[in-house]
């Protein structure tokens, strides 16, 4: 009975509170945001396969990483890992379409080359929130290179437009690109909204 006991006590005190969860987690991201990388993932790691927090935390930081190094290795790792943190969060009950899933899911896609899944999920990613507009920003830009990719001049084109009229980042940046998408265009092909590359890029 008492070995009983005691493995019931050995296991409750190895489970953390919700709060012990998320101040564990803010930790790892104060080391990341701090440039201390691997002791950030050191942290995030022995929970990854029972806290959706952390689970996601850890796919986030890995899928930064790949997105920095763009080394096939990293690329492979923080997809099966952002897998893995899906499944952690099934189990959890958590519901996986959340906005910032869809994006870095979208991105570890296009970094693979996957570009019509990526788009795929950006789109989803823009649909699954409407209160945060500086993250359907993020999407956009996404979305704009995808369509580069695939020379879709004109979609491309449509979401540089998007971000020329709503973001505040770099308004000469997103002009820039609009007239860049309109010169692929042939010269009698008809341009969006009346717009011409060459005004554009005075």
């Amino acid at each position: 009975m008492s070995n009983g006991k005691e493995a019931n006590a050995a296991e409750n005190s190895s489970q953390m509170t919700l709060k012990e969860s998320l101040d564990e987690c803010m930790e790892a991201l104060d080391l990341f945001l701090n440039n201390h990388f691997s002791e950030s993932l050191d942290k995030l790691r022995p929970r990854v396969n029972e806290s959706m927090y952390h689970a996601l935390i850890y796919a986030t930081v890995l899928e930064m990483q790949a997105m920095m190094t763009f080394q096939p290795e990293d690329i492979s790792n923080a997809g099966n890992t952002m897998k893995s943190a899906q499944e952690v969060c099934q189990r959890s009950g958590c519901v996986v379409n959340g906005a910032i899933f869809l994006f870095f899911a979208g991105r570890t896609e296009e970094i693979k080359g996957n570009i019509d899944e990526a788009i795929a999920l950006f789109e989803d990613g823009c649909k699954a929130q409407q209160a945060w507009k500086q993250f359907h920003h993020m999407c956009y830009w996404e979305l704009m290179w995808c369509y580069s990719y695939k020379r879709d001049w004109k979609m491309a084109y449509f979401y540089a437009d998007l971000l020329s009229k709503e973001s505040r980042w770099s308004k000469a940046m997103y002009v820039y690109m609009k007239a860049a998408y309109l010169s692929m265009l042939p010269i009698d092909e008809s341009r969006p909204f009346g717009d011409n590359e060459v005004d554009l890029f005075r």
